[in-house]
C-alpha cells in the first residue's frame, strides 16, 4: 500500500488543508508549532478510527475554534488501483471507494479488513508501537512488546485474535483447575478427581462391609468364559486390523502431500525452464541490437527535416536556373535603357520645333542627357542580371553537396541504399526493443520480485521435500501399495467388528448379571465393583485428561517459546544487516532479548514490521527522530532508509532542512 496525499476539515489548527506524499521517502517539513504532529494524527484517525463511535481520542482532535467534528480523506494507491478513503465523523459516514475496480466499502470491519489485506494495518495500538514513533518516543516499542508478540504468533501459527495462544492456554490452564481443585488442599467445590477420590471411597467402604458374604460366590459360568475368550480373540484381531487400518491412512496422507509437493514442483521447474528460455531469447535480441547499435537515439525526424530541406533546396536551385534564363532575355529587350533610349528620341525630335519656337531648341539638351542614361543603365542591368543567378545557383548546389553527402553518410553508417531502407532497419530496430522489453516483463511476472536464484533454490527445496516424503513409505508398503478399495474394505471390517464386541460385551455382562442375580450382596457387590471400576477407568480417562492438557499446555508454550525464539532470531538478523551503518562500525552485532525488548529501537521497529507485513510494502511516520544525529550518522540513516524503501513507504517528520536529501522534501 502507498499513501499518496491527506486532505482534512477542521481537524485541529487546520480549517482545511492538504498535503502529497510524492516519494517512498517523503520529508514534511516545517517549523515547531507549523502542524506536522497533526498531520500524524490525522493519518492515524483516517486509517483507524471509527466515524460512527464518540470517544474522548476523537473529541480530542476537534478544530480549536469549533465544536463541529472534522473530514478526514486519504489517496492511496495498491497494485496499481486507485484508492480513495473518507471519513465525515461529524455525519458518522465513511466510504472505501477502489477507483480502478470501482469496488465501495462503507462499514468499518469491511474498511478495517481491507487496509488489512493491502497494508497488514492492524490496529492503532500496534501501528504506533511499531510502524508510527511520535516526537522523541522512539523506545515506545517496549511498551507494545506483548501485542507485538501475540501478532508475531498469529502470524506464525496461521491463527486469529479468538484463537491465539494466550486464550488457549488461559482455557486449559481453567480447565486444569476445574478437575485438580481440592487435591492438595480443601476446597469449597472440589473438582472432578476429588469427587471421583471421595465417591470410591465410599464405595470402598461399603464393599469391605459385604465382602465376607461374597466368599463363598463360585467361579462363573463356562458360558460367560467362552464368550470371554470369543471376546478377548476378537479383539486382537480388531486391534490388528485397526492398526494396519491407521498405517494405510498415513500412507494415503503422504501420497497426497506428494502430489500437492509434485505439483508445485511442476509448476516451479515450469517457471524455471521458462526464464531460461526468455534468457536465451534476450542473448539473440541483445546481438541483434548490438549489429544495429548506431540506430540508438537515431533521430528519424530530424532526418526528414534534411530530405524536406534538400528538396526545397533542389526546386529553388531550378527556380534559380529559370530566372537566369529569363534575365537573359529581358537583357536583349532593353530594359530601362531602351526606355531612356525612347525617351531621347522624343526629346530630340521636339527639338526640331526649335525653329517655330526658341525654347524648343532646350529639347535637344534632355534629349542628350536621357539618350547617355540609356547606355549607362543598360550596362548596369546586364552586369546584375548576368552576375545575381550565377552567385545564387553555386550557394545553392554548394549546400545541396552537403545535404546529400550527410545523406548518404548515414545510409552507409547503416549499410543501406536509400530512405525506404532507413525506415524499414528503425522499425526492425524498435520491434527488437519492444521484443526486449516483453522479454524482461515476462521474466519479471514469471519471478513476481524473486531472483532467478531464490526460484531454483525453491525448487530445489521442493525437491528435497519430496524425497523427504518418499522415505515415510515404508518397503511393505511399496512393494504390497494399499489401494482405496483395500482401505474400504478394512474401514466395513472394523465397523462389523466394532459392533460385535459391543455386542459381546453387553452379553458379557447381562451374563454376569443373571449368573449373580440369585444373591443380594453379590448383585451389590458387582455393583459397587462396577461402580468403582468406571470410576477408576473415570479416574484414569481424568488423568490422561490432565496429562493430554498438561502435554498441550507445555507444547503450546514451548512453541511459543520457538515462535518468539524465531521471530527473535529474525529481527535479530534484520537489525545486525542495518546497526553497523547507523552506528558508523561502532556497533556490528545486536541481541533481542527473550521478552522482545531491543537495543536500538529504529531497526527493531523496521525488523518487526518485516515480519509483520507479509512482504507487503508498508506505512512508517517518523516524527523529527533524527535531530540530535550529527551529520555522519544523519548520512548513515539515509542509507538505511533508502534501502528500506523496497518494503515501506517512509514519511518523515522535521523542522530542520538536513533531511532534504533523504527523499522528496514536501514543504508546510
Amino acid at each position: 500500500m502507498y499513501l499518496k496525499s491527506l486532505s482534512v476539515k477542521n481537524f485541529r489548527k487546520f480549517k482545511e488543508f492538504s498535503v502529497k506524499f510524492p516519494s517512498d521517502i517523503t520529508i514534511v517539513k516545517g517549523p515547531n508549532e507549523q502542524g506536522k504532529s497533526t498531520i500524524l494524527l490525522a493519518i492515524l484517525a483516517g486509517l483507524f478510527y471509527d466515524p460512527k463511535k464518540t470517544n474522548k481520542d476523537i473529541d480530542a482532535l476537534k478544530a480549536w475554534s469549533s465544536e463541529d467534528l472534522y473530514e478526514i480523506g486519504l489517496e492511496m494507491e495498491n497494485d496499481g488501483n486507485e484508492i480513495s478513503l473518507n471519513k465525515d465523523f461529524k455525519n458518522k459516514e465513511m466510504l472505501l471507494e477502489n477507483k480502478t475496480t470501482g469496488e465501495k466499502l462503507n462499514t468499518f470491519k469491511e474498511i478495517s479488513d481491507y487496509l488489512f489485506n493491502i497494508g497488514t494495518l492492524r490496529s492503532p495500538s500496534l501501528f504506533e508501537s511499531t510502524a508510527c514513533v511520535k516526537h522523541d518516543a522512539l523506545s515506545l516499542i517496549t511498551q507494545g512488546g506483548r501485542e507485538i508478540s501475540q501478532a508475531l504468533q498469529s502470524i506464525l501459527t496461521s491463527s486469529s485474535e479468538n484463537v491465539s495462544p494466550d486464550r488457549i492456554v488461559k482455557k486449559i490452564n481453567d480447565a486444569l483447575t476445574g478437575i485438580q481443585k481440592g487435591l492438595k488442599q480443601a476446597a469449597k467445590t472440589p473438582g472432578v478427581l476429588k469427587e471421583i477420590d471421595d465417591e470410591v471411597v465410599a464405595l470402598e467402604q461399603r464393599k469391605s462391609k459385604i465382602a465376607s458374604e461374597l466368599e463363598d460366590i463360585a467361579k462363573k459360568v463356562d458360558y460367560l468364559g467362552s464368550i470371554q475368550s470369543e471376546f478377548n480373540d476378537l479383539k486382537k484381531e480388531f486391534e490388528t486390523k485397526l492398526s494396519q487400518y491407521e498405517m494405510n491412512k498415513k500412507y494415503f496422507q503422504i501420497i497426497s502431500e506428494l502430489d500437492r509437493l509434485n505439483s508445485q514442483f511442476k509448476k516451479i521447474n515450469g517457471d524455471v525452464e521458462a526464464i531460461e528460455k526468455l534468457e536465451k531469447s534476450k542473448e539473440y535480441i541483445m546481438f541483434q541490437l548490438e549489429k544495429m547499435s548506431s540506430l540508438e537515439g537515431f533521430d528519424l525526424k530530424d532526418f526528414y527535416n534534411k530530405i524536406s530541406s534538400l528538396k526545397q533546396k533542389e526546386a529553388k536551385l531550378e527556380y534559380v536556373k529559370k530566372s537566369s534564363l529569363s534575365a537573359v532575355g529581358a537583357k536583349k529587350k532593353g530594359g530601362r535603357g531602351a526606355l531612356f533610349l525612347n525617351i531621347a528620341l522624343v526629346f530630340f525630335a521636339l527639338g526640331f520645333l526649335g525653329f517655330l519656337n526658341a525654347l524648343a531648341f532646350a529639347s535637344f539638351a534632355v534629349s542628350l542627357i536621357f539618350f547617355i542614361l540609356s547606355f549607362s543603365r543598360r550596362g548596369d542591368e546586364e552586369v546584375k542580371e548576368s552576375q545575381k543567378p550565377s552567385s545564387e545557383a553555386a550557394m545553392l548546389e554548394k549546400a545541396l553537396k552537403n545535404e546529400k553527402d550527410e545523406i548518404n553518410a548515414v545510409f552507409e553508417k547503416n549499410n543501406i541504399k536509400n530512405e525506404e531502407e532507413l525506415v524499414a532497419k528503425i522499425k526492425e530496430y524498435n520491434e527488437f526493443c519492444k521484443e526486449l522489453e516483453k522479454t524482461e516483463s515476462k521474466k519479471d511476472g514469471i519471478l513476481r520480485g524473486a531472483s532467478f536464484d531464490d526460484l531454483k533454490a525453491e525448487r530445489s527445496a521442493l525437491l528435497k521435500k519430496i524425497g523427504i516424503e518418499e522415505e515415510k513409505i515404508t518397503d511393505e508398503q511399496k512393494t504390497n501399495v494399499p489401494t482405496p478399495q483395500e482401505q474400504r474394505l478394512l474401514e466395513i471390517d472394523l465397523e462389523r467388528e466394532g459392533k460385535k464386541l459391543d455386542s459381546l460385551e453387553k452379553e458379557i455382562l447381562q451374563v454376569s448379571a443373571v449368573s449373580n442375580q440369585y444373591n443380594m450382596d453379590r448383585e451389590e457387590m458387582i455393583k459397587i465393583e462396577e461402580e468403582v471400576e468406571y470410576l477408576k477407568e473415570k479416574r484414569k480417562n481424568t488423568e490422561r485428561k490432565v496429562k493430554v492438557l498438561e502435554a498441550l499446555l507445555a507444547n503450546i508454550k514451548e512453541a511459543q517459546t520457538r515462535i518468539t525464539s524465531r521471530s527473535k532470531s529474525r529481527i535479530e538478523d534484520y537489525m545486525k544487516k542495518y546497526i553497523a551503518v547507523i552506528t558508523d562500525g561502532r556497533y556490528d552485532n545486536v541481541i533481542v532479548n527473550d521478552d522482545l525488548s531491543f537495543g536500538f529501537y529504529l531497526v527493531a521497529r523496521f525488523a518487526i514490521l518485516d515480519l509483520l507485513n507479509r512482504g507487503k510494502k508498508s506505512l512508517v511516520l517518523l516524527d523529527d527522530q533524527f535531530h540530535s544525529f550529527d551529520a555522519q550518522r544523519r548520512e548513515n540513516t539515509k542509507q538505511v532508509l533508502n534501502d528500506l524503501t523496497n518494503k515501506f513507504q517512509i514519511i518523515l517528520f522535521t523542522h530542520s532542512s538536513d533531511f532534504d536529501d533523504f527523499g522528496e522534501a514536501v514543504s508546510i
